[in-house]
């Protein structure tokens, strides 16, 4: 009877395990990784990173990382349109031998995509994220955009893993800026821009801590329940 009873507890322990695992898997947050290079950007963005520039023209490489969870999404027949808030943010730029970099835990990012605006072939999808420039202005922004054969990438994908590069990814560029902004004005103080033959755009999920140390845990629990299972010698 004492073996029995041990066993349905270890048994009611793992099914319980199992289905706490279940239900923190679905809570994951996003990683959005992109990258981008060409040899033809300009640049006057002086005072948005704590080194002073860019200014100038030439080539240059960005990555953009950004870490989210509990996005807001909307959806049309043909457009959806992603935002999170509160997200951890990191981009790198290299532009003549100097790498400038920008890290936020504030910062906030918007998916937008929809068949092309200028009535082509290709659909339309646009990544921007927003935060505090480190000295110039109250908003600063980089926004990339690409354009993809409709069979790449569906409207109701945009939080599914996808990796998306040229030649793939027929075109794509960037556009960044800092501003002055009040309920008065928007005054632009900085800009850059640039078109990107390289380019690339992954997004995946990753499991929150919490999920981790419960798949542990449930891997604890069923090794022991093998172990009292197993018959004696």
């Amino acid at each position: 009877m004492q073996w029995e009873n041990a066993t349905r507890t270890i048994r009611a322990a793992v099914a319980v395990v199992l289905w706490a695992t279940a239900s923190l898997a679905s809570a994951d947050a996003y990683r959005i990784t992109t990258h981008a290079a060409g040899h033809a950007g300009h640049f006057n963005l002086d005072g948005m990173f704590v080194l002073p520039g860019p200014v100038g023209t030439g080539p240059y490489e960005l990555d953009i990382v950004t870490e989210f969870d509990n996005p807001s999404v909307y959806q049309e027949p043909e457009r959806t349109n992603i935002l999170a808030f509160d997200i951890s943010l990191r981009i790198e730029l290299t532009v003549g031998g100097n790498r400038y970099t920008v890290s936020k835990e504030d910062a906030w990012l918007e998916l937008d995509y929809f068949p092309d605006l200028d009535g082509g072939p290709l659909n339309d999808l646009r990544y921007s994220v927003h935060f505090f420039p480190y000295a110039s202005g109250n908003f600063g922004e980089f926004q990339q955009r690409m354009l993809l054969a409709p069979d790449l990438l569906a409207f109701s994908d945009l939080l599914q893993p996808a990796l998306l590069a040229t030649p793939d990814v027929e075109w794509a560029q960037f556009n960044a800026g800092t501003y002055i902004i009040n309920e008065v004005i928007i005054q632009q103080l900085g800009d850059a821009s640039g078109l990107a033959p390289q380019f690339s755009y992954q997004i995946m999920t990753i499991p929150e801590p919490a999920t981790y140390a419960m798949t542990l845990l449930g891997c604890a629990v069923v090794a022991g329940a093998a172990r009292l299972r197993r018959p004696k010698a």
